[in-house]
């Protein structure tokens, strides 16, 4: 289940005595454990009925945690915390995770065992098929657009804050949560929500300069500027954004990673307009976000085909000398910098302008 899912069953009274809660997106794991919280236990009843284990604890505290009657309340909450539910991890625990799944179906029905995982995935083992035959299991994964689309207008709601559609689009698309590799997670939304609510009277409207005064310069965004220069031969530019990046606290290498990814996107771009002449079938063949193609696409009106390939054999020369320490990281870096910028620069044959032939 997701976590909307599990919410639509607790509201019916259906949640059974166990429930594992785990997936990418630690804003939506704390916030089904608290509605779950809420909704079984009031406020005064929480302090007496709720209980929170580590999973370094014994299963002996677990069982006496549980057997333990509610006081003054229907239910009782024992949380068994940071319990790791990788295959490794599993099976490393095993005398622990055997008599966990001995005892689960003995649970009482006078208490929820609330099991939170720790990382992304949960090895479908005998743990994982005693929760989902005692109880449920649910998994709190990134979300798709739509949803996105609702956490984001749900947010503005509660601010009293109205936007149009186009604008909660370029919204989304400036946060970067939906793209491929984004590392952006649902607390780092939900903080810049809070920035753009707070910057917007309430009861007013969202606007275009909210959004670009409030969000934060991300290296997502300096990196874009960083290409930016390069496309069209800016090499003052390029350096002054790349020494910036490198003060702010990145490391070069990290920054070079951002380089070979945008290059490869460039290259992938490239082959899709060959092979799609709608743009519409371009963006969905290549898994990033609109805002993300729209740029990209951007960058090669400027760049042909001959400069993206020269520009991956340097990328490649670089990875070489990363490999071999050859030389100072920050001074190969502004090297291959000025060199992509000159390249970027330089006059192009008519030769050079043709697209690359797909098969």
């Amino acid at each position: 289940m997701n976590y909307r899912e599990t919410i639509d069953l607790l509201e019916r009274g259906g949640l059974g005595r166990v429930l594992a809660v785990y997936g990418e997106e630690e804003y939506l794991v704390n916030y089904l454990l608290k509605v779950v919280r809420s909704s079984l236990l009031g406020s005064a009843e929480e302090d007496m009925n709720y209980i929170q284990i580590q999973s370094s604890g014994r299963v002996e505290e677990i069982i006496e945690a549980c057997e333990t009657l509610p006081f003054f309340a229907e239910r009782r909450i024992v949380e068994l915390t940071g319990v790791d539910l990788s295959k490794e991890a599993l099976s490393k625990n095993g005398p622990f995770v055997e008599d966990l799944i001995q005892y689960i179906p003995q649970l009482g029905d006078h208490v929820l065992l609330l099991i939170r995982g720790k990382g992304e995935k949960f090895f479908k083992g005998k743990l994982y098929k005693t929760i989902e035959k005692q109880g449920h299991v649910a998994r709190c994964s990134r979300l798709s657009g739509q949803d996105l689309k609702g956490f984001i207008e749900k947010r503005l709601s509660r601010s009293r804050i109205r936007a149009k559609g186009d604008l909660i689009q370029y919204l989304m698309d400036k946060l970067g949560y939906l793209g491929r590799d984004s590392t952006v997670n649902l607390l780092d939304v939900d903080n810049e929500l809070e920035k753009i609510c707070s910057a917007t009277t309430e009861g007013g409207v969202l606007t275009r300069e909210a959004i670009d005064q409030n969000l934060i310069s991300t290296l997502r965004d300096n990196i874009f500027v960083l290409t930016d220069a390069v496309s069209i031969g800016n090499t003052n530019l390029a350096i002054r954004t790349y020494l910036r990046l490198v003060q702010s606290g990145e490391e070069p290498f990290m920054i070079f990673q951002m380089l070979v990814r945008q290059v490869r996107n460039l290259i992938h771009i490239r082959l899709l307009q060959a092979r799609h002449p709608k743009q519409r079938d371009q963006l969905e063949s290549s898994g990033l976000s609109s805002f993300e193609f729209q740029k990209l696409s951007g960058h090669l009106r400027r760049i042909q085909w001959q400069d993206l390939i020269q520009m991956h054999g340097l990328l490649f020369e670089m990875e070489c000398k990363t490999k071999t320490s050859q030389g100072d990281m920050t001074t190969n870096m502004l090297l291959l910098i000025t060199r992509l910028s000159e390249l970027a620069n330089s006059e192009k044959p008519k030769s050079q302008l043709r697209r690359p032939r797909v098969q």
